[in-house]
């Protein structure tokens, strides 16, 4: 498991929202984008399901509640209630990523690349 730690201003205010998620866990690399004019190359970015709380999924996040990126949202087994403390496992969209945000995956980049030559 690797982890990105954004580096965009929007980060900081994740940070400060979400201390737990300092640094998001990945599970693998699916796609590649190439760079253009506008954009440096990227990486869909499939991530590690988390732990959060209803308070931590319906805060703002980059203009809208988080909880627009969850892709299944599932109850702990002890907590079935709906309190707000309660914690939920979270599977997360898969999110286009900047290589300059992909700190310490040098190992899932040569693993994706590495797929896509064994392929050829």
């Amino acid at each position: 498991m690797s982890c990105v730690r954004p580096t965009n201003d929007k980060a900081e205010d994740a940070e400060h929202v979400f201390p737990v998620l300092r640094e998001w866990p990945i599970s693998c690399l699916l796609k590649y984008r190439p760079a253009n004019d506008a954009d440096e190359a990227s990486y869909l970015v499939d991530w590690e399901p988390s732990n959060m709380t209803l308070d931590d999924l319906c805060a703002d996040f980059q203009g809208m509640p988080l909880l627009r990126q969850v892709h299944e949202l599932h109850p702990r087994e002890q907590q079935l209630g709906l309190d707000s403390r309660s914690q939920y496992r979270t599977h997360w969209k898969p999110t286009w990523m900047p290589l300059s945000d992909l700190h310490n995956c040098t190992h899932l980049i040569h693993e994706f690349w590495s797929k896509i030559i064994f392929e050829m």
